[in-house]
């Protein structure tokens, strides 16, 4: 169940427990109520909390605000292309950049393409010396 303070509530899949959030900018606080946590799940939290010197409220709103970060730092590596970022953010800085004569990028499909010749291990030397040693593994 989330509340908004106001007695209002709305109905959430949250699981139990209870922790404020900042759920804004606005400064309003949000109250969220987790129900049916496994027992182990509360004795490692309340671990947590005494080791960090923490009350269980504290911690469990800094694992929320911990999860969130880290939740919209994946979504943002999904979606973003960090080179064109680094260079964009290098021309607003008015940072040169590598150029081909500092850096030259080569050509790869310019090289002769080498044939590769697959063995099977198993029909290798090495292969039957390990069988002879009781089928060691590496």
């Amino acid at each position: 169940m989330v509340s908004d303070g106001s007695g209002a509530a709305e109905n959430g899949s949250a699981e139990s427990g209870s922790a404020e959030h900042r759920a804004n900018d606005s400064g309003q606080v949000r109250t969220l109520t987790i129900r049916r946590v496994p027992e182990e799940c509360v004795v490692v939290l309340k671990q947590a909390a005494k080791d960090n010197n923490r009350s269980m409220e504290s911690q469990m709103r800094s694992v929320i605000e911990e999860w969130t970060a880290s939740y919209v730092a994946h979504e943002e590596m999904k979606t973003t292309n960090f080179a064109q970022e680094m260079r964009d953010f290098m021309a607003e800085m008015g940072i040169d950049g590598f150029d081909n004569e500092e850096f030259p990028i080569p050509d790869r499909r310019a090289e002769e393409q080498r044939d590769i010749e697959f063995v099977d291990w198993a029909d290798t030397e090495e292969a039957d010396g390990r069988s002879a040693e009781g089928g060691a593994s590496a």
